[in-house]
């Protein structure tokens, strides 16, 4: 078990944490295991993943069948060898025949790691990008400024006196 900082009233199964951020769920969990407490694994086979378009059981289609490998985090799709795809979804024939091709997929969660340094990374450059033209823009300023100050020719009143010829 683990128990995080600040978190002593929870307690996380196989290599769980606690969830400081958000009120639930109580644990992080990694694959396969899954919340509230990471106490069972996830069975990917049986598991609806809407961000992987898998939204109806079963996971595997057109009798294709699914087995689990929990130390990759992958679910297989075993298909009959006239369909292929992740999820035998594409048929490649109309022969029928009692052969089996097999499609790894990874899980959300790896895909979502990888997401996340992505958008992280493009964050930190896109900020670096803009302090860099933010600074020249304002040393483009000041030159210019300083400039157009120096080239100003300085203006001389004259006033010329008629009249009585007297001057003081």
């Amino acid at each position: 078990t683990t128990q995080a900082a600040g978190c002593s009233t929870v307690t996380c199964y196989n290599g769980g944490t606690c969830n400081s951020y958000t009120e639930s769920p109580p644990c992080l969990c990694p694959l396969p295991y899954i919340a509230p407490y990471c106490e069972s694994a996830a069975d990917y086979c049986f598991t609806l993943q809407p961000d992987k378009n898998i939204t109806k059981l079963p996971v595997c289609l057109n009798d294709g069948t699914c087995t689990l490998a929990y130390t990759d985090a992958y679910f297989n799709c075993s298909c009959p060898s006239n369909y292929t795809g992740l999820r035998c979804e594409v048929p490649v024939g109309d022969e029928e025949t009692t052969e089996f091709s097999t499609t790894t997929i990874t899980t959300a969660a790896t895909e979502q790691t990888s997401e996340q340094s992505q958008i992280s990374t493009a964050v930190i450059i896109a900020t670096a990008c803009g302090a860099v033209l933010l600074t020249g823009g304002a040393i483009l300023v000041g030159v210019y400024l300083i400039r157009s100050c120096r080239h100003k020719k300085p203006q001389i009143k004259e006033t010329i006196t008629t009249g009585t010829g007297n001057f003081y």
